[in-house]
């Protein structure tokens, strides 16, 4: 399975063959050959979108995660499962709206963290969560001074002129962790509650940010275009695009 979604993030559709077939909880689901819908995780939800089989589309139910593999998993058991074969062609289409904004979020996310991490004495990244409609990303961190109002003036005071840049999102892959941060040593942020090993991705801000991360980006930060704050307390932070 070639995991298409994090190579080709604004890659729509395609036309794809089916690797395994299964019934997962009474619904047809399969693995594929070329895999551009993202599996939820790292914060950024499942994509949504719809399968083309024969002369029928299906709705993506969800993403599942099992033995290395993602299943595609349907909204039904459907009539032709029976008679789903390896090799067959089949056609995936992302919800591209869906899509779009949840990478315009997740790119705000790692810009967000980088202009905390200036901000607060201290900063550990926690992790993020963006919704699954869509309608707010919270970051979470921790710190020895917190989040006061004018911290959090600060914080937007440095995402917005990173913004101003519009710096490229690039992802690099390193052969570890340790050479990661020989690379990126002013801009590199991990959780420290991971334990990454071998080849790892990073998702790099041009200059700003350098972060593991398996989801998808945008290719520039003017693509974000604004955020606006929701909530604020001293290990969490809410926005809205």
């Amino acid at each position: 399975m070639n995991r298409a979604y994090l190579s080709e993030s604004y890659q729509k559709s395609v036309e794809t063959c089916i690797e395994s077939v299964e019934l997962i909880d009474g619904a047809t689901a399969f693995t594929c050959s070329e895999l551009i819908f993202h599996p939820e995780g790292g914060g950024q939800p499942n994509d949504r979108g719809t399968v083309l089989l024969g002369n029928s589309t299906y709705a993506v139910k969800k993403l599942l995660k099992r033995k290395g593999d993602v299943f595609i998993v349907l909204d039904s058991k459907i009539p032709s499962h029976d008679d789903l074969f390896f090799g067959e062609t089949v056609t995936c289409n992302l919800d591209w709206d869906y899509r779009y904004k949840a990478m315009r979020y997740h790119s705000a996310a790692h810009a967000l963290m980088a202009a905390t991490k200036r901000a607060i004495s201290d900063y550990q990244p926690k992790g993020i969560v963006i919704a699954d409609d869509l309608s707010s990303c919270q970051i979470r961190f921790s710190g020895s001074n917190g989040v006061s109002p004018e911290t959090a003036n600060r914080i937007f005071e440095i995402f917005n002129s990173a913004l101003k840049k519009d710096l490229p999102i690039t992802a690099q892959t390193y052969p570890n962790v340790d050479e990661a941060k020989a690379r990126n040593p002013e801009i590199f942020r991990m959780d420290p509650a991971l334990q990454l090993k071998g080849s790892i991705r990073v998702v790099v801000i041009n200059g700003f940010d350098a972060n593991p991360c398996g989801g998808t980006h945008v290719q520039r930060l003017s693509e974000i275009r604004a955020i606006k704050l929701v909530s604020v307390d001293d290990s969490a932070l809410s926005f809205t695009l």
